[in-house]
């Protein structure tokens, strides 16, 4: 939403103060701004009737239940967790909640596509978003040696933009891995991409999917990296395609999805790559990390556990 917003436009005329934006956002402090919102939804919630709580509920999308059944969910991040540590990934229990501009800054999405909420957060929208920065954190200067850092974890996420598929929820479940490196040698980074479609393989085993097929995109931004990328998959045991670049910028050098065939039905059920928030994180160019996604829920109703 920006200034020329109609919706806006009409909000800063009912409010009479035409810099109102502009005030809240770059006027007052965080911690200001925080209090101020407080007061309001305080006054919000006071003024709320019990019957307007019961019609809200009704009509917020992003409060209702998922359909997936609990248990066959609570079964597969267990089962996915332990396959991840087993792999050599460091499970992790992940708030709920992440910085504010988590998805916005290294993510390269939109604001309005995240729920913000008060004291500096956003509700998680992409458990990487919340893995890596957790990582950086974890190094002390960038002159220190660094063994690889290999963390994993799953979320419940919410995603306020509208997906062009049918089965598409504001709020579903992600099983999320991350790699962070130092050192600026290609040769690892391919290492830990392999490592991560390994994991995959094991994890659609798991639940009896055998019949994988990766989809391999060379990107532009340091497309050599993408080329180191094919000539590992082409020596490997990995079933893989090259197909044209598409999408943003997001990943650097290649994105690999993978997809799973089973009754005749072929679904999209992750992807990963290699991205570059951590050398903008840290300010160290040496930095290389490496993310990978998988989404729960789309795989347990591929196989029916839903």
């Amino acid at each position: 939403m920006s200034d020329a917003d109609p919706v806006l436009k009409k909000i800063l005329a009912k409010a009479g103060i035409p810099d109102l934006v502009g005030i809240l956002a770059e006027r007052l402090s965080n911690g200001e701004l925080t209090s101020l919102l407080l007061e309001v939804y305080r006054r919000r919630a006071a003024a709320l009737q019990p019957h307007a709580l019961l019609a809200g509920l009704a009509a917020n999308r992003f409060v209702q239940p998922a359909t997936s059944d609990p248990l066959a969910l609570r079964r597969a991040d267990a089962d996915m967790l332990e396959l991840a540590q087993q792999a050599g990934f460091r499970p992790v229990e992940l708030s709920p909640l992440a910085p504010l501009g988590s998805s916005a800054l290294y993510g390269r999405v939109s604001q309005h596509k995240v729920l913000s909420a008060l004291r500096g957060c956003e509700v998680a929208s992409d458990p990487c978003n919340t893995l890596l920065p957790l990582m950086v954190a974890r190094l002390s200067d960038k002159s220190a040696p660094l063994a690889e850092l290999h963390w994993a974890g799953s979320q419940r996420v919410v995603r306020s933009n509208l997906m062009d598929f049918p089965d598409f929820k504001p709020h579903f479940a992600l099983f999320a891995a991350v790699s962070l490196l130092r050192g600026k040698d290609p040769q690892p980074l391919i290492e830990t991409a392999l490592k991560h479609l390994r994991l995959q393989q094991r994890m659609f085993a798991q639940f009896g999917l055998h019949e994988i097929q990766w989809r391999l995109q060379i990107k532009g931004r340091q497309k050599q990296l993408g080329d180191h990328m094919r000539e590992a998959l082409a020596q490997s045991d990995v079933s893989y395609t090259v197909e044209s670049a598409s999408g943003t910028d997001y990943y650097q050098g290649f994105q690999l999805k993978s997809y799973a065939t089973r009754g005749g039905q072929t679904v999209e059920l992750g992807d990963c790559g290699c991205v570059d928030w951590a050398a903008q994180l840290k300010g160290d160019a040496r930095l290389q990390a490496f993310i990978s996604g998988i989404g729960i829920e789309r795989m347990l109703a591929l196989v029916g556990q839903t």
